[in-house]
């Protein structure tokens, strides 16, 4: 049953429903069918009774859909039961359907129709069969209580049916009784048409006691109200006044006087005659009739100082009780303030506004609904003034009334938040003057703002407040988008599916049913986000999860009524299997807090899930699903961007703009490319969103029938393209928040260069773009950026200057954060903190109203609140900490350097301060950066000749070491890039720097822009120690080889500080006298070993100390070969070729190939050219060794061959072998090598130093 459904929608809970229900069982009564036979031979009226009487055997009765069809079976079919011979059942059994809707329903205003129509039916019944009702109750009855035990007795009117409901009726708990004494409908009617009818005087005393009560209560309940006329005396500071016998009928002492002859008639015998005197008493209808009537009376009296007419209608509105003539008493206030507001001049009017103000300030909280409707009444004739003195005043004086706040007091057993009912209308009031005239409603915004962000918000899906949103957005925003824009974030009601519906409801749905939902708490979960969707089931959800955590019941108390919380225990393997999960899960550092399973994908948690052993696989497999659902509740109401891409196909669908771009860029790896595309494209939702237009809705909403009965279960869809764009809007935000801190995160804020500006001016102009995208517009920034681009472009701009340019983008921020959040709310801040009480603060602002001052706790609200109000705006937070990080690492170089080394870090770009062999970047592939021999290896590779992996420290560490070192953060990130290639090294060559096993051992070398042989320092070997050698001969079982490494990178350390070669020499002959060997090669390993420990002792004992670590041995050789630009015989060499010093030296890192592994090794320099001849022929010749490494060969330390056969039989004294006839493919290599160099890439003769590790290229 329920509202018809658009053909073209069908929502999957719609689906469900339709499924289930058909299945349903119904069990008719059989009594019921005679309102079956009655309609017999009518088609159209059975089919209509057999409904009727589905619908009210129902298990999930839809109680205002009998309430309808009884009445209207009452009414339609009156001539076929009037003469039927079961008519007194008939009538019983409508009865029974009318009164058991009162009574079982649990909606008021479901309850309401059934007491109207309950009464109305009766009325009706006593027209109908008039005499008939004075028929005595048949003789089977012994009273007219057995009845209902025994109706299929009944057959024709008689007086115990209508007896029998005026008891039940009399008998009502006080809270049905007061839906009753308010009925459109009145006892009296039924009293008045009794009298004449019934004879017996044991008849009337139903009737009798029950209009007693209703009588008793009435004058009871006004006796307790102020006396209108007193009250009005009061507001007019009259005694006597000309209208006081008008209003003496609403009087307490008139009330007491009838009280009084109610009173008498207790005693009275006769009960007609009491009965009679009852009837002259005015019943509760009448009392509030009388109240609509006085203020019409009271309009003879009106002048211009007086209004008692205008005052009473106010009383009203605040009088509780009187709501049946709201509504037409706010339209007589609206049409007498219209006529004010023309006729009267600006200072009168204040005045008589402020008396209105005054009454309905007096009840704001006391009666809040007829409050609030009276201020948008008076509010919307004010606003539409455009009178902006009156309309400032009149905000001021709603806003100082205070704020209908939320409220929430927990769950009715019906998974119904509680929360304060006039929250909601207190939003939509202060919604509907805004729209009207947003401009001038500042103010009012503001205090919005104020009180939600403070207190928060309880919106049910069932409120459908997205038509609220719409109509905010097509009114006239623009003037004050920023203030709109922080509203809306507030609203959590940005998804077009209402109610649980697609993979939301088919994962609450099997989380639920993985164990027969016989889980009560998240059974209870379930159902309160299918049939009450509201943005708690979000924090319900996250405290399921923080109490399976911790087994503390207070996470879950405040979203759970009593008798579910009783169903909770904590040693049930329900609650002890996702214990066990989560425990796991924050012992493996898989999660830090509850709330990173936001973040968590399915794919990184089942594996997780595998290794914990002791839960089952259903409970697994439920935990599953229910991170699922915590992410899904959390994207529907927290705006999230998870499944962007499905947002904006959708968005499309629906006629926002074509995605592709978007889509497409979000792609990319790049997160400026990433950033810029979603900017581009939330331009054009603002465009959308601030663009006149008319309001066209696509709405397709039902209600459906619910196990909770008359608790509206709503779902369906809801779509405006106003209200889609700021959606998505919202959620494309929080994607560009998280893309600016990754940027911000990617800077090396640690220390700043020109390069870092250049990056970081790429990015400025995107935090610009998001604050126009909030509605802010600053130009004083936007000068600063203009200013900071044309710095770039300067060369010789100062570090001073680029702090004056950051000093003024902060103090941009400070005056944009002043005025568009400071100013804005400072004043309604400061009076919510004064009206609040502590318990309507969110959690995360009570911290702040711990025992302190009032001027405290409103510095302290403050401060927080407009925290949490900038980290809402789009991009502003970020912008606002880049920018002082900046600052910060700016004044912090100011303080470690003098003017002129401030300048050189400036200057400093850190990308160009290594390169890559194999890939050299763009921005240093010169000799000036890579120096001679680093460009060299780099173009040897580009044109395919192998060389050993590596990379080249350029010269622009060189020029800016002096700062570089200086400055800890500057050093650090040197450092970082440095390890950073030797990882990339690492990859490249499979092995390990500083790992015992398949060690990764490098060289170390100079390489300036102006070749200088032999001037500079050489490391080999750098990344060694003794427990590396010791993994070195248990990888090639080469002990020799291993120990003889070692030497060398000892005796290449020691020479770097100033040790002189000759010393070494000298201790190696000693060693080969001491063995009795000519060459070191013949040396045991245990000899080789014994030479490199006495080289190490030796330059120990000279105070050199040798680092066991790789990592500070490769730095210490970095620095070594820097210094040794600078050495006296560099310093000389220079002097004398004539070179500059300014050059300085790139230094060279390599992979280490061994010429020493074996004899099947070596190392060598090959000359392309014959140096006897002037020919320009390819003529290989040159020297190479066994067994050894390169500087060997160069430094004329060994005994060498020759390379070719041809020069080896020039050779007066001829050698053993050659290169070429040892190693032919390594000799062809070498060949081919000089042909491409000489013929292809016309490089003139050339030295070609080689080292090669066996007969291979």
């Amino acid at each position: 049953m329920g509202q018809p459904v658009a053909e073209s929608f069908m929502s999957d809970a719609l689906r469900i429903h339709l499924e289930l229900t058909r299945k349903e069982p119904i069990k008719i009564h059989p009594l019921f069918y005679v309102l079956v036979d009655v309609v017999r031979g009518y088609k159209g009226k059975e089919k209509e009774a057999e409904e009727l009487l589905r619908e009210y055997h129902h298990r999930y009765t839809n109680w205002q859909v009998v309430i309808d069809e009884a009445w209207r079976y009452t009414i339609s079919n009156i001539s076929l039961y009037e003469k039927h011979e079961k008519r007194g059942l008939v009538v019983y059994l409508l009865a029974k359907m009318i009164w058991d809707s009162f009574r079982q329903s649990v909606q008021p205003s479901t309850k309401a129709a059934a007491i109207d129509r309950f009464l109305a039916f009766w009325i009706k019944m006593l027209d109908l069969f008039g005499q008939n009702w004075a028929n005595p109750l048949p003789d089977q009855y012994g009273r007219y209580e057995e009845i209902e035990s025994e109706p299929e007795a009944l057959s024709d009117i008689n007086e115990g049916i209508l007896r029998l409901y005026l008891f039940k009726l009399a008998s009502l708990e006080n809270e049905d009784f007061q839906y009753l004494l308010k009925s459109y409908y009145s006892v009296k009617a039924i009293a008045k048409r009794v009298i004449d009818i019934w004879q017996s005087p044991e008849s009337f005393s139903e009737v009798r006691g029950l209009l007693y009560r209703v009588l008793h209560e009435t004058f009871d309940y006004w006796l307790q109200c102020d006396d209108p006329c007193a009250w009005l005396c009061g507001q007019l500071a009259c005694e006597h006044p000309p209208w006081l016998d008008e209003c003496k009928p609403l009087s307490l002492s008139n009330f007491l006087f009838h009280k009084k002859r109610l009173h008498a008639t207790k005693v009275m015998e006769d009960p007609i005659e009491a009965l009679k005197i009852m009837l002259e008493l005015p019943d509760y209808k009448e009392v509030v009739k009388t109240y609509a009537s006085l203020s019409a009376k009271l309009k003879k009296y009106e002048t211009a100082s007086s209004s008692p007419s205008m005052l009473m209608r106010l009383k009203i509105i605040q009088t509780k009780g009187l709501e049946a003539i709201h509504e037409e008493t706010l339209r007589s206030i609206n049409q007498d303030l219209a006529k004010w507001l023309h006729d009267q001049d600006s200072p009168d009017l204040k005045n008589s506004v402020d008396r209105v103000l005054d009454i309905l300030e007096e009840t704001f909280y006391q009666y809040p609904e007829a409050a609030l409707h009276c201020i948008q009444t008076i509010g919307r004739e004010i606003i539409d003034t455009d009178n902006r003195t009156l309309i400032d005043h009149f905000i001021g004086r709603i806003v100082g009334m205070g704020f209908q706040t939320a409220r929430v007091s927990g769950v009715s057993a019906h998974w119904q938040v509680q929360v304060n009912q006039a929250h909601l209308l207190n939003i939509r009031v202060w919604l509907d003057l805004i729209k009207r005239n947003p401009r001038r409603t500042k103010n009012l915004l503001s205090a919005l703002i104020v009180y939600l962000a403070l207190t928060g918000t309880c919106i049910r899906d069932t409120d459908l407040f997205q038509r609220d949103v719409s109509e905010l957005l097509h009114a006239d925003i623009a003037p004050v988008y920023n203030l709109v824009k922080q509203l809306a974030k507030l609203f959590p009601v940005y998804f077009n599916e209402i109610g649980a519906e697609g993979l939301l409801r088919s994962v609450s749905t099997q989380v639920d049913e993985i164990y027969g939902r016989g889980d009560p708490l998240i059974h209870f979960l379930r159902k309160q986000s299918h049939v009450e969707s509201n943005n708690f089931t979000v924090p319900f959800i996250e405290n399921i999860f923080r109490y399976w955590k911790t087994l503390d019941i207070a996470h879950i108390e405040p979203f759970l009524p009593e008798e579910v919380l009783r169903q909770i225990d904590e040693n049930s393997p329900l609650v002890q299997g996702p214990h066990a999960i989560l425990n796991a899960l924050f012992d493996e550092g898989i999660l830090r807090d509850i709330t990173d399973l936001l973040y968590l994908s399915e794919d990184a948690l089942r594996p997780a899930l595998s290794r914990i052993d002791g839960v089952s696989d259903v409970e697994k497999n439920r935990f599953v699903l229910m991170v699922q659902f915590y992410q899904l509740l959390h994207e529907k109401y927290a705006l999230s961007p998870k499944d962007i891409k499905e947002h904006l196909h959708k968005g499309a669908q629906l006629g926002l703009p074509d995605p592709g771009a978007l889509i497409s860029a979000l792609e990319s790896d790049d997160p400026i490319k990433k950033l810029d595309a979603i900017l581009n494209y939330l331009e054009k939702l603002q465009n959308i969103i601030l663009t006149p237009s008319e309001l066209k809705v696509q709405e397709n909403i039902y209600l459906k029938r619910h196990i909770a009965v008359d608790i509206p279960s709503m779902y369906g869809s809801y779509h405006e393209r106003k209200f889609d764009a700021l959606g998505l809007t919202f959620r494309l935000e929080n994607l560009a928040n998280i893309l600016f801190e990754e940027i911000i995160q990617s800077l090396d804020l640690g220390f700043i260069t020109r390069a870092t500006f250049s990056k970081i001016v790429r990015v400025f102009p995107m935090f610009l773009r998001a604050l126009e995208l909030d509605g802010i517009r600053s130009i004083q920034l936007q000068r600063y950026q203009d200013l900071f681009e044309k710095a770039l472009e300067v060369r010789r701009f100062t570090h001073s200057q680029y702090m004056d340019i950051f000093r003024g983008f902060s103090e941009g921020l400070n005056q944009l954060i002043h005025t568009h959040y400071h100013s804005v709310h400072e004043n309604n801040l400061t009076l919510a903190v004064r009206r609040l009480s502590d318990d309507e603060y969110l959690p995360k602002y009570r911290k702040a109203i711990a025992p302190s001052s009032r001027s405290e706790r409103i510095q302290m609200i403050s401060e927080a609140f407009l925290r949490d109000l900038v980290a809402r705006t789009f991009g502003l937070q970020y912008f606002d900490n880049l920018v002082s990080r900046i600052l910060v690492t700016l004044s912090h170089q100011k303080a470690t350097f003098e003017s002129e080394d401030l300048d050189l870090l400036l200057s400093y770009e850190p990308e160009k301060t290594i390169s890559w062999v194999y890939d050299p970047s763009e921005k240093t592939y010169d000799i000036i950066h890579l120096g001679n021999k680093g460009y060299n290896l780099a173009v040897l590779h580009k044109i395919g000749v192998n060389v050993p992996p590596g990379f080249i420290i350029t010269t622009e560490y060189f020029r800016c070491r002096r700062v570089i070192e200086r400055f800890r953060e500057s050093r650090r990130d040197f450092e970082e890039r440095v390890m950073s290639f030797i990882r990339r090294l690492e990859k490249e060559t499979g092995k390990c720097f500083g790992c015992p096993v398949n060690t990764l051992l490098v060289s170390v070398r100079s390489g300036a822009a102006m070749s200088m042989p032999g001037m500079m320092t050489t490391f080999l070997n750098v990344g060694i120690n003794e427990k590396i050698v010791e993994g070195l001969i248990a990888q090639t079982g080469q002990a020799w080889f291993a120990w003889d490494n070692f030497r060398r990178f000892i005796q290449s350390w020691g020479m770097s500080f100033g040790v002189p070669r000759d010393l070494f020499d000298e201790m190696m002959l000693e060693h080969k006298k001491k063995a009795g060997v000519t060459y070191k090669r013949e040396f045991t390993p245990e000899q080789m070993r014994d030479v490199a420990k006495a080289y190490r002792a030796e330059l120990e004992s000279m105070g050199i100390y040798i680092s066991n670590d790789p990592k500070e041995q490769l730095f210490t050789a970095i620095t070594q070969v820097i210094e040794s630009w600078n050495s006296p015989k560099a310093r000389t060499y220079r002097q004398i070729m004539g070179l500059s010093d300014c050059w300085g030296t790139a230094v060279t890192v390599q992979a280490m190939i061994f010429g020493n592994l074996n004899t099947h090794s070596g190392a060598g320099v090959m000359f392309t050219h014959d140096p006897w001849t002037a020919e320009d022929e390819i003529f290989p010749n040159g020297d190479f060794t066994l067994g050894n490494q390169g500087e060997d060969v160069v430094g004329g330390l060994v005994k060498t061959l020759p390379i070719s056969e041809a020069q080896r039989l020039r050779e007066a004294e001829r050698k053993e072998a050659s290169l070429e006839a040892l190693f032919p493919r390594v000799y062809k290599r070498l060949v081919e090598i000089a042909e491409k160099l000489v013929n292809e890439q016309h490089w003139g003769p050339q030295e070609i130093e080689f080292t090669f590790q066996g007969n291979s290229e």
